[in-house]
């Protein structure tokens, strides 16, 4: 899996879960914090099920970017990595 660079990121959170999960009010598990655009997702979902990942960027700063936009408005994250 990859995405684009975002030029202050110190490093990337990747969120996710199985898309059965996945509503407007899902909290997703973080599941890594990396400082590369790509990663290798081992895990296979089970038949019938998807994996979703929202991946955001972090500044020097510690300030973190978006999760993308829901059906509406802008997807938050409600708990960040620890």
């Amino acid at each position: 899996m990859a995405w684009d660079v975002q030029v202050q990121a110190q490093f990337y959170r990747i969120y996710g879960g199985l898309l059965s999960n996945l509503t407007f009010f899902t909290n997703p598990a973080c599941l890594a914090e990396v400082p590369v655009t790509s990663v290798q997702v081992a895990d296979t979902p089970a038949a019938g099920e998807a994996f979703f990942f929202l991946i955001t960027s972090v500044n020097a700063l510690a300030n973190e970017g978006t999760a993308g936009f829901g059906t509406f408005a802008e997807r938050s994250v409600i708990q960040s990595c620890p």
